[in-house]
This record gives C-alpha cells, sequence and structure tokens, in this order.
C-alpha cells in the first residue's frame, strides 16, 4: 500500500506549490487559507536519503513560503522530510499505516501529515 494526499490545508497567510519529480500532473498550487482535494492525489515516492540536496531530485517537495521541503515514504510506514534551511536533519513527519493522507501547512508555514479519515 501507499499513501496518497487527498487533502491539502493551507492555514498560512502565504501561497505554496508541492511537487512531484517522478509526476508532472502531481503538482500543485495551494492559496492561503484554503482547503484543496486534488483531482489526482500525489502519491509519495519512496526512498532512503540523509541530506535535502540528495532527496530533491526524487522525494516529493513542498515550497510553503517559508520553507522548502522535500517528503518521501520510508516504506517502512513513516514519512520522512527534510527542509532546505536543515538539510542535513531527517526528520519523521508521520507515523502510520498508508493510506490517504492530509498535508497541513501551519500557519507559520510548517507541514504536517495526518490520515484523512
Amino acid at each position: 500500500m501507499a499513501y496518497h494526499i487527498t487533502k491539502f490545508v493551507n492555514d498560512s497567510k502565504l501561497e505554496s506549490v508541492t511537487a512531484n519529480p517522478k509526476s508532472d500532473r502531481d503538482t500543485y498550487f495551494v492559496k492561503p487559507g484554503t482547503l484543496e482535494q486534488p483531482k489526482h492525489p500525489p502519491l509519495l515516492n519512496k526512498g532512503e536519503f540523509d541530506s535535502y540536496s540528495q532527496a530533491f531530485p526524487i522525494a516529493n517537495w513542498i515550497y510553503t513560503g517559508t520553507e522548502a521541503y522535500a517528503f518521501w515514504d520510508s516504506g517502512k510506514s513513516e514519512i520522512f522530510a527534510v527542509t532546505q534551511k536543515d538539510p542535513r536533519v531527517v526528520k519523521v513527519l508521520y507515523q502510520g499505516s498508508a493510506g490517504d493522507l492530509t498535508l497541513t501547512i501551519n500557519i507559520n508555514g510548517a507541514i504536517e501529515f495526518k490520515s484523512a479519515k
């Protein structure tokens, strides 16, 4: 099973854009203060990365207006991320079974994942 983003919630006051380097149709612009339900829910790419520069050409990506994140499916029921500002610090953003997710951009531009159920 895989992770798919079925909802984007932008609680910030800034425009955001998300992309998948493996699929052009997984590029979405998310307006401030909106909830977007993509027609084609983006698939999170799988991988193992140690830095932003290593992840960037393969992993999913989002720019929140304050930060650029590369994020990916570890294949072990976890989503990892690394930021452009802190390019060597890999963090766990979500732990849970694969399935449909909501990606929320917080008011400060940080991102978080939750089950869309």
